[in-house]
């Protein structure tokens, strides 16, 4: 007769996939619980080519195109070109690398539930269930559509300040693109879908749409890798780049921060959460800074805020879109004023955060 879990998952997305996975191949025992047997979510499918994710992907033959050409806009306006030899974003299958995941989980010994008969229980309790463990979310909407005008292995972000969002258009295989929109307090899906098509038929004119849908991201709230009852991964932890809207590769990473540090810890909740915040301290810091430099974009106004990111070079594009805002941040250059008080900024809202989390 199977044992209570060590672990139990609510939520077996690329997260929560990942940590049952990961978990139960490190020996733990595993319950996960999910409402489909089918994952399904709008969004763009990318993933920075040097992530875990893209590792995952490229094991279960789930890499739909690469991308070497990123356009970044602003209010319709080019203001930096990255182009390079190697990959810096792959398409995935999301939907095929989870049900791998999943399928890979079992084969270790996992106990995964479609849908969840009763609340799930464990020694550790892990929510991973994306925007759906708060309210603070903002909807995106997606379409897949069929176009002859676009080129392979490029991708294009559009950042709308005066929307609150951004639109995007990524390749997603030969002669179709995934295109969506997503702005702050904006959550009715007829208004997004027609502001969606609309920026589609100036940039593209005519095309086939093949699929379209809705739902929401968790952009704005503030990391949270643990509470009193429940540790946290990927989007339901708030490690997401509000700035982009990227979660799959911070999902991943921290599910496999989390796997190591439950089995270095032979699973002990105290001890495990705290090495498995030491081992996310990047991811957090990450995710603390987009959200800080969206509301500091938000609050500067439409032309100040236009400006200042047109004026962003190709480098910190470069490695912001490798996954490296810290590293990108660097690039900007500041008056010594100036990078004084984001110091202070940063280092307040990092203690303070410790602090409530302690």
């Amino acid at each position: 007769m199977r044992r209570e879990a060590d672990v139990a998952i609510i939520g077996l997305g690329p997260g929560g996939a990942t940590l049952a996975f990961e978990a139960a191949r490190r020996g733990l025992e595993v319950s996960g619980f999910d409402v489909s047997r089918r994952y399904t979510k709008a969004c763009g499918n990318a993933t920075p080519a040097e992530g875990e994710a893209a590792l995952y992907a490229e094991y279960f033959d789930a890499i739909k195109c690469e991308v070497n050409h990123f356009s970044i806009l602003v209010e319709g306006r080019e203001a930096a070109e990255v182009s390079t030899r190697r990959p810096l974003w792959v398409i995935i299958d999301k939907e095929k690398v989870v049900s791998g995941l999943r399928e890979a989980a079992e084969a270790e010994g996992a106990l995964l539930v479609y849908p969840p008969s009763n609340a799930p229980s464990g020694w550790v309790v892990v929510d991973a269930r994306g925007p759906y463990s708060g309210g603070d979310y903002i909807l995106l909407y997606r379409v897949i559509a069929r176009t002859p005008r676009w080129e392979a292995g490029t991708a294009l972000i559009d950042f709308s300040v005066s929307e609150g969002g951004l639109y995007w258009v990524f390749p997603d295989s030969h002669g179709v693109v995934n295109a969506g929109a997503g702005f702050l307090g904006l959550r009715q899906p007829g208004e997004l879908r027609d502001a969606v098509k609309a920026y589609l038929e100036r940039l593209l004119g005519p095309y086939e749409v093949l699929d379209e849908r809705a739902a929401p991201l968790a952009v704005l709230r503030p990391p949270r890798l643990y509470g009193k009852h429940r540790i946290y991964v990927g989007e339901a932890a708030g490690l997401v780049n509000a700035l982009s809207g990227e979660g799959i590769r911070q999902a991943v990473a921290s599910a496999l921060r989390l796997a190591e540090a439950l089995h270095s810890c032979d699973v002990h909740p105290e001890c495990s959460r705290k090495r498995y915040r030491t081992y996310t301290r990047s991811l957090e810091v990450e995710a603390s800074l987009s959200k800080f430099l969206l509301r500091a974009v938000l609050r500067a106004g439409r032309r100040r805020s236009s400006e200042a990111l047109e004026a962003l070079s190709t480098g910190f594009w470069r490695d912001f879109l490798r996954g490296r805002l810290a590293r990108a941040l660097l690039r900007i250059p500041l008056a010594p004023r100036a990078l004084l008080r984001a110091s202070l900024m940063l280092a307040s809202a990092v203690i303070s955060r410790g602090s409530s989390l302690s």
